[in-house]
């Protein structure tokens, strides 16, 4: 049961919808906010819509560049410019047809802008791109001030600020699983089993060229391997702040999904690809920092696996409101073929220590090694807008630290798969939705988005999966 709130997140700084840059003055649809004395360029709301103001090398004597973002699907989506080009398109933005884009606007109010920020351009590796190219990450807006309600990167923004107004940042680190598979045949790539040691040089050659091309991309990686079904691959991204990982996601799916081109295979980042072997996740691992002592708050040598009362309160507010944000984390119809007994996916709301079978899971650290102290939400899925899936993160989080707890729940220690319904139901402990569209409706009829997310951003993203469950054929 969810507690009784005694605070609710501001709407104020959740309702911004345009910026007047000459009075440092937020410009919404009900007044004008002016951000207090203390608010800096870091953390106030002209951030939302200000590019970063950064110099950044990956801009200069490039051929070409790339101007993307996602639409509400998490699609990835591209405008390219010649060298003449980009500095205008730096300084004045990108139009294009909304109509066209999925979670964008009408026919009769197509035209919408893209603003590049700066601060996400990379250089592309020279084995994706012959001749010399930037790619820069953009932010929609109805106009070049007025930001877009339903753009996940500002939704993500949004949370992250307000984070930050507590002197806090959520930090996540992220496993993308996915299949390997020929690209005629669908075969699986191989045969192999979890962290198995090919002998395949082209094996190999394939994951070193991932890992290669990945960090000359500035993605920083931790390892990729083997997982547990045939032609399954894992890789693992290194944390860092919300924005940027949620940037990282949608290219790391990217350049996995180009490279494997040229071995004529395709990477198959959807949940439940194949029906008898094990599906793919996208583990987020998180915690929070203190941006003042750059602390894990998380942290706590006094406490059971060094796990804060902070950290608890978060993990509190993450398990309280996950019916009402499931399908941010698992959007699809596959992704509910994924999340069934017996094939290690998470179906059961609660946390545990080292406890796979649980959705949170606390992994086991060394002792003093701080930093590592973390919590894992393990049912998330590469098929998610990462933007979107960070944004609930962050935001159920938050309420769980805004809401009075008489208790925290207490970790499950017993494997849950092993147990019957009456024995969980005994737990106290609840399911994720079992279809796409119990989830759906879960979070059409979730107060708490409405507050949070708004109701444009719910009613469009409701009208788009409606929209692909009758393409799908699931019944609603």
């Amino acid at each position: 049961m969810k507690p009784n709130r005694t605070k609710l997140l501001s709407l104020a700084l959740l309702s911004i919808t345009h910026l007047n840059n000459y009075n440092h003055q937020i410009v919404t649809r009900s007044g004008v906010y002016t951000p207090s004395e203390s608010c800096t360029t870091s953390s106030c709301d002209t951030e939302i819509l200000a590019p970063h103001k950064t110099t950044t090398r990956s801009l200069v004597d490039v051929n070409f560049a790339e101007f993307v973002f996602t639409d509400l699907n998490g699609n990835l989506r591209s405008i390219t410019v010649p060298a003449a080009q980009i500095k205008t398109a730096l300084k004045n933005g990108l139009k294009f047809d909304g109509s066209s884009v999925a979670g964008c606007t009408a026919i009769t109010d197509s035209d919408m802008h893209l603003t590049p920020d700066k601060n996400s351009s990379i250089l592309m590796p020279k084995n994706l791109r012959e001749e010399r190219t930037a790619l820069v990450i953009c932010d929609i807006g109805l106009s070049e001030t007025e930001v877009h309600e339903c753009d996940p990167r500002y939704i993500l923004k949004k949370i992250t600020q307000r984070l930050a107004e507590q002197k806090l940042q959520l930090n996540v680190g992220a496993e993308l699983e996915f299949y390997l598979v020929d690209a005629d045949s669908y075969e699986p790539f191989d045969q192999d089993n979890y962290i198995s040691c090919s002998t395949s040089i082209e094996t190999e050659n394939f994951k070193q060229e991932i890992l290669s091309t990945l960090i000359n991309a500035g993605i920083v990686i931790e390892k990729i391997h083997h997982e547990v079904g045939p032609g399954q691959y894992e890789v693992v991204l290194r944390y860092a702040d919300a924005l940027k990982i949620a940037d990282h996601i949608v290219l790391t799916k990217y350049i996995i999904r180009s490279i494997a081109q040229k071995y004529h295979l395709s990477a198959i980042f959807a949940p439940k690809p194949f029906a008898k072997v094990n599906g793919s996740g996208m583990h987020l691992h998180y915690s929070l920092q203190n941006t003042e002592t750059q602390k894990n708050l998380f942290y706590d040598p006094e406490h059971t696996s060094y796990l804060s009362d902070i950290a608890r309160r978060f993990i509190t507010g993450n398990l309280d409101y996950m019916v009402d944000v499931s399908v941010l984390f698992n959007p699809t119809a596959n992704s509910y073929e994924r999340l069934v007994p017996d094939f290690e996916a998470p179906i059961f709301i609660c946390w545990g220590i080292k406890n796979r079978s649980a959705l949170i899971r606390i992994p086991l650290v060394n002792n003093k090694q701080d930093d590592a102290i973390r919590a894992e939400l393990r049912c998330p899925d590469a098929s998610c807008n990462p933007y979107l899936a960070l944004a609930a993160l962050g935001a159920t989080g938050l309420q769980g630290l805004m809401d009075e707890h008489s208790e925290y729940p207490s970790a499950i220690k017993v494997n849950l798969y092993k147990l019957n319904n009456s024995e969980i139901k005994a737990l106290n402990i609840q399911s994720l939705p079992k279809t796409l569209e119990e989830a759906l409706v879960n979070f059409e009829r979730s107060n708490f988005n409405l507050e949070i997310f708004g109701k444009k951003l719910v009613t469009e993203f409701i009208k788009t999966k409606r929209a692909e469950l009758v393409t799908s054929g699931e019944k609603h």
